[in-house]
């Protein structure tokens, strides 16, 4: 169960930066920055 959520929380965090690289806006930088 712990290996699942790591991998599931691994996801979202690299799903998150590159979503950040990409658009680069105003409104993922906020999301990423409320997620920390």
């Amino acid at each position: 169960v712990i290996m699942l959520l790591s991998c599931v929380m691994a996801f979202f965090l690299n799903y998150s930066i590159f979503l950040n690289t990409t658009l680069n806006s105003a409104l993922t930088q906020t999301m990423c920055g409320n997620l920390k």
